[in-house]
């Protein structure tokens, strides 16, 4: 994500993957970047983060293999 700000690559709208779900920190870097849908393997377990993401209007999902 950072270097695609770096590069002034937009992210408005776009789909990350990541190994866990992401802490109410780096969910609030996701939002600001643009990112609108989160994908994870592993969960972190943080209902702020659920919280904020839900007022974000950011979908957020485990990886179905």
């Amino acid at each position: 994500m950072s270097e695609a700000a770096r590069n002034g690559v937009l992210l408005d709208g776009s789909t990350v993957y990541v190994t866990s779900s992401p802490c109410h920190i780096c969910a609030k870097l996701l939002v600001s970047a643009g990112v609108k849908n989160i994908i994870y393997d592993n969960e972190y377990k943080d209902e702020l983060t659920e919280m904020f993401l839900k007022e974000a209007d950011v979908s957020i999902s485990k990886i179905k293999y």
